[in-house]
């Protein structure tokens, strides 16, 4: 008796598996959303930074790292699928990140607008005329963003 080993079946999976290896899912604020000209033309991703870690006259209002870990197991079912549809060659690396995308971008968006503590101080509600921190003129909410990262390589 002899075993033969046929190991075509793993390598096309390892090839498939491989691919994701030079792709990457970014969701957040890009260098082309800013502020108009009455704030500098301010990048948006810093003031989602400020607003993050907080500053010497602001609060720190974790909103992202609040994201990353009240999604744990949220997209394990949907992860699972998509090595699935990956591996038996219904869809690609690329075609997964860009349907997970918007579902992290509508997260993301979710938790800037329901954000409130610390709330804004009293100054700072009377200006606005409503009480959410992370929102001001809506902006940094509108642009959260998703890219696919190496896609064009």
């Amino acid at each position: 008796m002899s075993v033969v080993c046929d190991k075509k079946a793993w390598d096309v999976l390892k090839k498939k598996l491989a691919v994701g290896n030079d792709l990457e899912l970014r969701v957040g604020f890009f260098e082309n959303a800013r502020y108009g000209p009455e704030n500098d033309n301010l990048q948006v991703a810093q003031v989602a930074k400020w607003n993050e870690e907080g500053t010497t006259t602001n609060p720190t209002r974790p909103f992202m790292r609040h994201l990353v870990s009240s999604l744990d197991g949220v997209y394990t079912s949907t992860f699972a699928a998509s090595i699935q549809s990956i591996l038996t060659g219904k869809s690609s690396f690329s075609k997964e990140y860009k349907k997970l995308g918007p579902l992290l971008v509508e997260d993301m968006q979710e938790v800037i607008a329901e954000w409130s503590t610390p709330p804004n101080s009293p100054t700072t509600v009377a200006k606005k005329e409503f009480n959410n921190p992370l929102v001001d003129t809506g902006l940094m909410h509108d642009s959260v963003e998703f890219r696919v990262k190496g896609e064009n390589k």
